[in-house]
């Protein structure tokens, strides 16, 4: 069965479970082509998508098999993301988790947003909200790097204050 942008996901169901794991991974790459890869979201695009939000996509009333494996890429690059971040997270110290106490809690899209806005020096949420996935990701790279390098040095430090 050849698969276009125009093949109804109602079709294909049927064949679907005779479908290789290959084959699967190439409508994914096909569905990213046809709308957008997933590392090249904005922000605001993510979250909207997140929110069951399908703008992006075009009517899904009856969605077509490309924008099924979309959402199922989509899926999988959620799950790619959840892994990155927890990667760069730097745990925190007693006096951090101290310091904290009081503070308002932030939903993730709240943390994303004043995180990109902090550290790409911007202006206001709407401008974060256009910056990608790709670029969060490398800023987020950027920031845990420092920090890890800046809580080694001083971890250095204390190590060579106790030597003394």
């Amino acid at each position: 069965m050849k698969i276009t942008n125009k093949t109804k996901y109602a079709d294909f169901r049927e064949y679907e479970p005779f479908v290789t794991d290959e084959s699967k991974a190439e409508l994914k790459r096909q569905a990213e082509q046809a709308f957008k890869p997933c590392h090249l979201l904005t922000l605001d695009e993510f979250w909207a998508i997140s929110s069951k939000d399908y703008a992006l996509l075009g009517s899904v009333e009856e969605p077509t098999v490309l924008q099924v494996y979309w959402l199922l890429r989509f899926a999988d690059y959620c799950e790619e993301l959840r892994k990155v971040c927890e990667r760069l997270t730097i745990e925190q110290t007693g006096d951090e988790v101290q310091a904290e106490q009081g503070c308002v809690t932030l939903s993730p899209q709240e943390s994303m947003l004043v995180f990109v806005r902090s550290y790409f020096g911007l202006r206001s949420f709407r401008e974060a909200g256009k910056v990608t996935m790709n670029e969060y990701i490398l800023a987020r790279k950027d920031k845990y790097n420092h920090a890890r390098q800046q809580r080694n040095w001083e971890n250095i430090q204390r190590n060579r204050m106790k030597r003394k």
